[in-house]
This record gives C-alpha cells, sequence and structure tokens, in this order.
C-alpha cells in the first residue's frame, strides 16, 4: 500500500488518503471474496482522491478481487469499474432502489482525457437525469451477444452531431481500441464484415474506412478491398496497418474511380458524418461505384440533427437505388423503428454503369493515389 515508511504511526498522524489506504488494507488481509466500498473517497481532497482512484485500480488488477465500488461520481465510475450499475430510487426519494441500467466499460485504457472515457460519460448521465439519447443496448445475436454493431450503437447515440468536433478530440491510434477490447474478451467484433460477406462479394468498396478495420478484416477473408476516408491522419493509420491493400485520401462526395464493386459498405456512422451539403453526392457516387446487380450498405444510428430514413432512402431513389432490406443490427435484427438501422439499397433494374465487379475485382490495376 505504499506506507511502510508509517508502520509506526498511528491512524490519527496519518493523512485521510493514508487512512484509506489503512482500511483497504485490513480488508485485504483477510482475503475477501467481495469488497464493498461505499464512497470511500467522499471525504478526500481531488488531488488524494485521483491518488486514491488509481491505487484502487492498480489493487483491483494485482489481486483479482471483486469490488463493489458505490458511488455518486460518474467520472470515478468508468474510471474503475467493468460495468457500471445505475440505480434508481432507494431511501432518499422513499421508493425501493433497482436497477436503471447496467453499462459495460469496454475501454482498454482509463484516460480521462479521451473520447472515448467521455463518451462513456455522457451516455451514464443521461441514464441518471433521465436524458433522451440515453443509449439503449441493442442485442446483435441470437443469444444475446453483444457484438460491433449494439457496441458502436452505444457510443454513436451520444457523439457530436459534428464530426470535426468528434474528430479534433481522439488519438487515431487508439480508434479501435473498444473493438479490440471486445476480441480479446472472445465477443466478436466483426459484425460488419460478417454482413457483407454473407452477399458472397468478390469486391468492396469500404467508404468512410477510417483506420481500415472493416476493410483489413474483408481483405483476411479474401475479398478485393478498397478503402477510402477524407481524413488524412485516419487513412495514414490504415495505411500503416495494411500497406498490401489500396487506401485513397478522398471525400465520397467527389469520390471517382474506375473501378465497380459487388458492395459499397458505409459503417460506423458514415452518413450523418459527412458534411449536410454534401449527404446526397456521397450516396450519388457511391452508387456509381456500384458494379451491375451492386449492393450499397449502410449502417448509421438515428437521432435528431442526423439523418432521418426517410432522407436517406430519398436519396438513394434520386441516384437509382431501391431498398431491399433494413435490420436493426448487422447481424439482421428485425427492424421495427429504434435508434439504429442498417440498409441495403441495389440498383433499380439491378443494372450499374461502369466496370463489372469482376474486372474491378481481377484486372484493373489498384493505385493509391
Amino acid at each position: 500500500m505504499g506506507l511502510e515508511r508509517f508502520a509506526g504511526k498511528y491512524p490519527k498522524q496519518l493523512s485521510g488518503g493514508m487512512q484509506q489506504r489503512v482500511a483497504i488494507a485490513r480488508v485485504l488481509a483477510n482475503d475477501p471474496a467481495v469488497l464493498l466500498m461505499d464512497e470511500p473517497f467522499g471525504a478526500l481532497d481531488a488531488l488524494t482522491r485521483t491518488t486514491m482512484q488509481a491505487e484502487s485500480a492498480r489493487i483491483h488488477r494485482e489481486t483479482g478481487t471483486t469490488v463493489v465500488f458505490v458511488t455518486h461520481r460518474i467520472e470515478q465510475a468508468v474510471f474503475l469499474a467493468d460495468r457500471v450499475v445505475v440505480m434508481s430510487g432507494g431511501a432518499a426519494h422513499a421508493v425501493p432502489g433497482h436497477v436503471e441500467r447496467i453499462v459495460p466499460v469496454d475501454l482498454s485504457a482509463r484516460d480521462v482525457a479521451a473520447p472515448e472515457f467521455n463518451v462513456l460519460k455522457r451516455e451514464i448521465a443521461a441514464v441518471v437525469h433521465g436524458g433522451h439519447e440515453a443509449a439503449v443496448d441493442q442485442p446483435v445475436g441470437g443469444e444475446g451477444r453483444r457484438g460491433t454493431a449494439a457496441a458502436w450503437h452505444r457510443v454513436a447515440v451520444t457523439l457530436p452531431e459534428d464530426w470535426t468536433a468528434w474528430r479534433g478530440a481522439f488519438d487515431p491510434e487508439r480508434y479501435d481500441d473498444r473493438w479490440r477490447a471486445m476480441a480479446e474478451r472472445g465477443e466478436n467484433p466483426h459484425g460488419e464484415a460478417d454482413f457483407v460477406c454473407s452477399y458472397g462479394p468478390a469486391s468492396v468498396l469500404d467508404g468512410g474506412c477510417g483506420t481500415g478495420r472493416v476493410a483489413i478484416e474483408l481483405a483476411r477473408r479474401g475479398v478485393a478491398v478498397l478503402g477510402v476516408d477524407s481524413d488524412p491522419d485516419m487513412i495514414a493509420v490504415a495505411r500503416e496497418r495494411a500497406p498490401e491493400l489500396t487506401w485513397v485520401h478522398a471525400s465520397l462526395a467527389e469520390l471517382d474511380r474506375p473501378e465497380r464493386f459487388d458492395v459499397v459498405v458505409l459503417a460506423g456512422n458514415v452518413v450523418p458524418y459527412v458534411a449536410a451539403a454534401d449527404r446526397a453526392a456521397a450516396v450519388s457516387r457511391c452508387a456509381r461505384h456500384l458494379a451491375p446487380g451492386g449492393r450499397l450498405v449502410a449502417g448509421f444510428a438515428l437521432r435528431p440533427g442526423w439523418p432521418s430514413l426517410d432522407d436517406y432512402d430519398g436519396w438513394c431513389a434520386d441516384a437509382g437505388l431501391q431498398l431491399t432490406e433494413r435490420y436493426a443490427t448487422w447481424d439482421r435484427a428485425p427492424y421495427s423503428g429504434g435508434h439504429y438501422a442498417v440498409s441495403v439499397h441495389r440498383p433499380v433494374g439491378g443494372t450499374a454503369g461502369g466496370l463489372s465487379s469482376q474486372q474491378g475485382a481481377r484486372e484493373t490495376p489498384w493505385e493509391t493515389p
């Protein structure tokens, strides 16, 4: 506990933080199966509280003791917990307490300045205060497993409305930490790739590919893939991670490539994060890059200020596409309204201009500008 130099001191001679360490040490000496800590740092100053939070996290890592930590501080809960249980009611409200929401904390690193950390803080605050944008956990598998769609949706509903605001707050190198953590836990982080591969495509354009997570997985499965993103830093990370693949730095609204693809996929809220004035053009350009009979697949959250499904379907119709499938998640949970949708559109009459997917995938050289 870092108190060796104070072994001969009485409790009254120790600081508040030291006294808390002594109390924790006494409990841990009994090797408890569960350690209950009820607002243990409430009376401490901010600096000491921060130190004790880090110390508690270290103790948990080293001992493996299950800790039930009661706190009114959301940041403290996100910093320390694997799961945050939001309670409502209780004695203070003269009604029985009950669980309002259980929010998994899927962060590989607990950096209070990281955007992922603050996204979870906002989500929990929305639940605590009854906000209308509180996230809804969605099962994405037949057995209730949580996969990419639900994990991303839980984040997306609390993201800043404008991509520029979000982009300035995070490190592209850490953008995929959430999905890496899912894989380490044995969960499936590749719901989008599973969905796309169900159509058996030979070639895929990953629009708004970011750091390349989906495109890299598709390539691993033998699909000829091209990634496009307008953010130079994110596309640079993608190139570093998979230099053998083709990565194009370009806006979807201005994309003009010779290849045509069996599938164009827009995953991870690409559509709402295209500038409002460019969304129709971006959809049109994506449609233009479809091979005959190809599919435009897009998954994004539905929230005030973002495109509605009517908006998106209208842009697709203007581009010569018609809706053929719509789901609530990437593993095809039925869509019956809600806050997330995965839509599949195909060319009216099953045709699209340009090279065939076979030409695009196997004959046309792909050179990164």
